[in-house]
């Protein structure tokens, strides 16, 4: 695979063939990508489906763009596969197994940083990188129109064949750039946060056409009697803040003291476990303030 990128924003470009001619597209991918990606992948699902291929190299292909979040991936894994097995004369299924163990080890090992910010101290993926002191990441100059881009000047591309040592590059332009990598509240897919470092919840569709996002509060308090019966009873009594603008400083005077009482209330029945209470208090006190 080769890419290129700047320091100036956080993406590499992706130079993929288009299929029957001999050009290249650039691609954008975001720092963080590939290691998300990875991460997520169903090893076990990914072994089975490679078993049933025949050595097929065309289906292999459009299993791993299938099987990965991001394109480039899938790409990159073919071309791990396909090397070993060119090189040492091995079946697909063959190729996958000499493998098996670093996808293994370095998904671990990923999923182990994202999650508790540490790497395992038993983890081999940082030696993945090098192969016999050579390094398995090359880098040559070359002019942007020998992609088809038509600009002048000179920029360097990166060609990395092998999965482990793009995650690894991947990994350091992620804390080199301070990318935040969390995992979704709803969904426990790991995404980059796009607007503001506090988001819980990510972008990806998870059902009825909704994003974990648009879905994630009401998920959320449906699985909290507390909060379900706290919203409903806030919205209800905000509401009359409309309701009664002809009074002066209805909110400070009613809604806010509300307020004030029945978050004190929901934490109480809370600790106690008293759903039925909390609601019973609600009722009671609807006109209280």
């Amino acid at each position: 695979m080769i890419f290129s990128y700047e320091r100036i924003s956080p993406l590499y470009t992706i130079f993929v063939p288009i299929e029957s001619t001999p050009y290249l597209s650039g691609r954008e991918v975001y720092f963080g990508e590939f290691i998300i990606s990875f991460a997520l992948l169903d090893l076990p699902k990914i072994q089975k489906e490679i078993s049933s291929l025949k050595d097929n190299n065309e289906n292999l292909k459009a299993m791993l763009k299938e099987n990965c979040e991001l394109y480039s991936l899938g790409m990159l894994l073919y071309e791990d596969l396909t090397t070993i097995s060119s090189n040492y004369d091995l079946s697909i299924y063959q190729s996958y197994n000499y493998r098996r163990e670093q996808y293994t080890g370095i998904q671990e090992a990923i999923k182990s940083y994202l999650i508790q910010g540490i790497m395992p101290n038993d983890s081999n993926f940082y030696s993945l990188i090098t192969q016999n002191g050579v390094p398995k990441i090359e880098a040559n100059f070359c002019r942007p129109d020998e992609f088809g881009f038509g600009e002048e000047g000179i920029c360097i591309n990166y060609s990395i064949h092998d999965v482990a040592s793009m995650i690894a590059f991947d990994l350091m332009n992620v804390l080199d750039y301070g990318i935040q990598i969390k995992q979704c509240a709803n969904c426990s897919r790991f995404f980059i946060p796009d607007k503001r470092s506090d988001e819980i919840y990510c972008n990806r569709i998870y059902r009825n056409g909704k994003t974990c996002k648009e879905l994630g509060y009401s998920l959320k308090i449906a699985g909290d009697p507390f909060k379900a019966a706290f919203t409903k009873a806030r919205k209800t009594q905000h509401a009359r803040i409309r309701y009664n603008k002809h009074i002066k400083d209805y909110k400070e005077k009613h809604y806010e003291p509300w307020l004030q009482a029945a978050t004190q209330a929901r934490d109480e029945y809370k600790s106690a476990n008293n759903i039925e209470g909390f609601k019973n208090w609600i009722e009671e006190h609807k006109n209280a303030f």
